[in-house]
This record gives C-alpha cells, structure tokens and sequence, in this order.
C-alpha cells in the first residue's frame, strides 16, 4: 500500500513539474513580435514554394534557438505569418530569418574569362547565356563580368550541410563549405570530369563570388570563397541548410503583441 502511494505522489509530482513548465512557457509566450511576409518567386508552384519558406523558417528559428512559430495566411498564396515570441532583438531576426541566398554553380562560357564592362559583356553574350557582376565584397559598381550559362550545373537545392570557415592564412576572412546530397554529388562528378580545363562560377544571389578552373573530378564538396565575415558566412551556411528557396520574402507588417 506504501509503494502505491508512493508511486502516486510521484506520479502527482512529475503531473505539477509538467503543468508549471507548460503554464511558465505559456506565460513567456505572452508577448512577442509577429512578421507579415510576402514571398515572391518566379516559380509557377507558388503554394510549394510558400511551403518551402515556411519549412526553411522553421528550420532557421529551431537552429538559431528562438520560440516561434510559422503559419500561412489564410486566403493568401503568397504571404505567411511568423511569430517570434518574447523581447528579442529585431534587427538580426529579420536578416537572418528573411534573407535568401540563392546559390549555384555555373558553367563560364569559353573564350573570355571576364569583361571590363557589362557593355563588352553584352557584345558577345547569347540567348541560353546571362551576365553576372563579380562580387568584390565592397561598395560600389563592379568591375568584372562574367558570361555563364543559364542553366546550372548544381543549386542549394542540392547541398546537403554547409558551414563557416576561416579561411586559410587570413584572420577575418571566412567562407563555406557545403557537402551536397548524393544525387547532386553524382551529377557534378559527372559534370566536372567532362568539363576539365573549364571555369565554373559560384554564383550566391546573382553575383560571383569566385570562379576557378576545373583541374579534376569533383563529387560531393565544394566551397564559397568570398571576403565573408565570419558572421555573414554563419548566415549563408544556416541559410543554405534550412533548404533551397527560389523566391524572396519581404516583410509587409510587423506587429508588437502582449508584454
């Protein structure tokens, strides 16, 4: 009868544990900042594509330790709710829950590896080709472009982690390593092995970040060189693992709610 009890007080005590967290987690949730969010993209999909941001989110509040949560606005294609509770600092929220960054790795179309000028760049580009700015990381208009093919040889969509890394022999400069998933390694294994003595462009957002010639087969690794801080290098990797996203989001409304 002793152990019955026993068991029972137990048992009372663990069910009070349990009733303060959910009540002290309830009473934090109190107050707290919610994001409107458009998301724009390109994509005929549109309601896979609105999935997709509310999972890479998700993904991003988890892994950086916030609470929040990530809704879709009823009656909307495009727009989606996120919630981030308690008193937070906003601005380093938004840039790196609503930043995107795109990455892919283009071939560089064969004859000049990079024009002066998007004019001269313009001169000898074709229909299946497009031209990108190389990104020298400071202010200002670019002085290199490049010409590459459209279509890419591998996307975000295709890696499988990534991370920051201080570059070798520099003490502020980072970059990123990513891993891709095995379909992906199988294709730019491919890829690289048939087009050996070719540039291919690392192209994040638009812009190349570096350009180097394929010596050898490459399968499943890779890096972003760039003048990266280390903190700016830490959000592309958490962006590139929370998943490919083909769009871009804007903040419509941000409100204060509760406390």
């Amino acid at each position: 009868m002793r152990s019955f009890i026993n068991k029972c007080l137990v048992f009372l005590f663990i069910l009070s544990v349990l009733i303060g967290c959910k009540s002290f987690t309830k009473m934090m949730r109190n107050g707290g900042t919610e994001f409107t969010v458009k998301i724009s993209t390109d994509e005929v999909d549109r309601k896979l594509i609105v999935e997709k941001a509310i999972k890479a989110i998700t993904a991003k509040i988890s892994a950086i330790g916030l609470d929040g949560e990530v809704t879709s606005v009823e009656g909307s294609q495009d727009e989606i709710k996120v919630k981030i509770y308690g008193n937070q600092q906003l601005e380093p929220i938004r840039k790196t829950l609503f930043t995107v960054y795109q990455l892919e790795l283009r071939k560089v179309v064969k004859g000049q590896l990079s024009y002066p000028t998007q004019e001269s760049a313009q001169a000898n580009v074709k229909e299946d080709q497009e031209i990108l700015p190389l990104d020298r990381g400071v202010e200002g208009e670019p002085r290199e472009f490049y010409i590459v093919e459209k279509h890419p040889v591998i996307t975000g969509e295709d890696i499988r982690d990534a991370h920051a890394n201080k570059r070798s022999g520099s003490d502020s400069d980072y970059e990123i390593m990513f891993n891709l998933r095995p379909e992906g390694a199988e294709k730019f294994g491919v890829w690289t092995e048939t087009n050996i003595g070719n540039y291919l462009a690392i192209v994040l957002d638009k812009k190349v970040q570096s350009a180097p010639i394929i010596k050898g087969k490459i399968t499943d690794t890779g890096v972003i060189e760039g003048r990266f801080t280390k903190a700016s290098a830490e959000d592309i990797a958490l962006s590139l693992n929370s998943g490919y996203l083909p769009a871009t989001m804007t903040i419509l409304d941000e409100e204060h709610f509760g406390n």
